[in-house]
């Protein structure tokens, strides 16, 4: 059997938990319509995980609340996650880090901090001013998931939100290692923003049961495909 990380270290308990969120009617059927989109472009081809992760991903950017046009111009779909985070942050009381995946994902970030009344600091490929947040400067580290990945100390917060899901299992385990890792000292919560009937659930109960995301999106996607012919 394999002896996980957190079996070994004498590391505080964590938990997780969701945050449920409903895309608004117009979102839905943006969304609806790219996925159907998509199967409709496979014409009866086999899901492959390369098709299958092109629509994943803009799938996950619309439940994030935005979609890229034909012309690579970014437009505002849903502002459903972004809300939810707030008012999450209103309350909370205490430093956090949220984890996004991609740019537009942090832009929303920063908006819900801001319109929360705290201030927030970015590690991202674009910007790094993780040193303000670990200083106390800031509340809210917005974190891209590719770059919070990388062997960090994020214990200055108990408390990591992922308003946007990885795809990487392992990618997904070492954001966590860096808020639960050796020098933290309370009991840590991972909060996830899960739009419902979408690719979210999809792709958080792959993660939390250790799974294979690819798979989980393919499947997911063929059992939609063979439901809506029912």
């Amino acid at each position: 059997d394999r002896v996980r990380v957190d079996d070994v270290l004498d590391l505080p308990e964590s938990t997780d938990e969701t945050i449920e969120v409903q895309l608004e009617p117009k979102a839905k059927r943006i969304y609806s319509q790219i996925k159907q989109d998509f199967i409709s472009d496979l014409g009866g081809s086999i899901v492959t995980a390369a098709n299958a992760m092109v629509v994943a991903l803009r799938l996950s950017q619309i439940t994030g609340g935005t979609l890229r046009d034909e012309d690579d111009e970014l437009h505002e779909v849903s502002t459903a996650k972004r809300e939810a985070l707030q008012d999450y942050l209103k309350d909370c009381g205490e430093p956090v880090v949220v984890f996004g995946r991609f740019h537009s994902d942090l832009d929303a970030i920063h908006e819900a901090s801001e319109n929360a009344g705290l201030s927030s600091s970015e590690l991202s490929g674009r910007v790094n001013e993780l040193d303000r947040w670990q200083q106390g400067e800031t509340s809210v580290l917005v974190a891209q998931n590719q770059a919070g990945s990388v062997g960090i100390d994020l214990t200055r917060s108990r408390i990591a939100i992922f308003y946007s899901l990885s795809y990487s299992l392992s990618e997904y385990l070492q954001l966590r290692a860096r808020v639960l890792r050796p020098g933290q000292g309370r009991n840590v919560l991972f909060k996830h923003l899960i739009a419902q009937s979408t690719v979210d659930p999809l792709i958080y109960r792959a993660l939390e049961s250790r799974g294979k995301v690819v798979d989980a999106i393919v499947d997911g996607l063929l059992f939609e495909e063979l439901e809506s012919k029912r």
